[in-house]
């Protein structure tokens, strides 16, 4: 026979027997130690219900979840639309309010992804991933979460390939353009001239020579694209829907590790070291708008650097700013990645 003896205070309970002996400690222990495991348990989940319901309460009491202006504010100095920013806080409050993901049905440029997911990384209640179709993807779709959910990196991943991949399709187009070679932009301007989309409709667009070439592009736009494209320059295609993502001929970028001493974190001196001409040269470049920083066009030479930011230059490709040290002689050592 076992009694047992529960401590309202302590929520713990105590079974003893009438016999002594090492048999009934043991009893005993066991007892207590797993009814004490699942009072842990029990008190962790009423821990995290709790805390969800703060986060809830704090949302219900927060006069502007996103503050609007601001957010419109910082999204226009990273030169987004707009018609564009105005959407993307829409959703993003959606996101909030309804503790659901929301994903865009458009695709967004760089600096417009990763202006946006700077922006809204100060903010206390969203958080933000996307994905193109591949990891390196230029034009990507977003997807916003309240960061109640407190994902993690691997977690974010999981939630672009659930709720962005599902939408994106790709489509292949085939056609002899041996001798008629067309470009990234003749594919382009065919399916927005004969479909009558917008460019944000559409994805990254990998160009396969005179094979052809694939597209990115949402699921409710593919039968008005295979029935609008019959022709691109003055070659017949044919076009057809891919099984799956994986299937898309995406050649992986070279790229070159490089170590340069300069002066000064000017953009015109790290990014001539980086693309490997003269400094004047590159100052020309950088004000024509030919020159990125984190994707958003800079005109201005004088501007500084900083560690892991991304130089874009037109036609040439991008570079990454790995690491920046200081030298004895109070010089700056820069580590680059250049890709092409």
């Amino acid at each position: 026979m076992v009694a047992s003896f529960w401590c309202r205070r302590t929520g713990t309970a105590t079974f003893v027997t009438p016999h002594h002996g090492p048999r009934s400690r043991r009893l005993r222990i066991s007892h207590t130690q797993r009814l004490g495991q699942h009072t842990t348990a029990l008190r962790l989940q009423l821990c995290r219900q709790n805390q969800r319901r703060i986060f809830r309460a704090q949302i219900k009491a927060a006069t502007d979840l996103l503050p609007r202006e601001k957010v419109l504010k910082s999204l226009e100095s990273a030169q987004v639309a707009d018609d564009v920013a105005a959407r993307l806080v829409e959703l993003a409050s959606r996101a909030v309010k309804n503790f659901q993901v929301v994903t865009t049905d458009f695709f967004l440029r760089p600096n417009e992804f990763f202006g946006t997911k700077r922006v809204l990384s100060s903010l206390a209640f969203v958080g933000m991933t996307g994905s193109g179709g591949y990891a390196t993807a230029e034009r990507q779709l977003a997807a916003f979460f309240p960061k109640e959910f407190a994902l993690t990196v691997e977690q974010e991943q999981q939630v672009a390939v659930s709720n962005c991949d599902s939408q994106l399709r790709v489509l292949e187009f085939s056609g002899n353009f041996l001798f008629d070679r067309a470009s990234h932009s003749d594919f382009l301007g065919a399916v927005l001239g004969s479909a009558g989309l917008r460019r944000e409709r559409l994805g990254d667009i990998i160009v396969l020579g005179d094979r052809g070439a694939q597209l990115i592009a949402l699921q409710n736009d593919i039968q008005t694209i295979q029935e609008s494209v019959v022709t691109v320059r003055s070659t017949p295609v044919q076009i057809r829907v891919l099984d799956s993502l994986a299937e898309l001929e995406v050649r992986p970028p070279r790229s070159k590790t490089m170590t340069s001493v300069e002066a000064s974190l000017r953009l015109d001196a790290v990014a001539s070291a980086g693309f490997g001409m003269s400094r004047s040269k590159m100052a020309e470049i950088i004000s024509a708008g030919d020159v990125s920083i984190n994707w958003v066009p800079s005109k201005s030479a004088a501007k500084s650097v900083a560690e892991g930011d991304t130089i874009t230059l037109r036609g040439r490709g991008r570079l990454e700013v790995v690491a920046i040290a200081t030298t004895a002689k109070g010089r700056y050592r820069i580590e680059m990645k250049r890709f092409t």
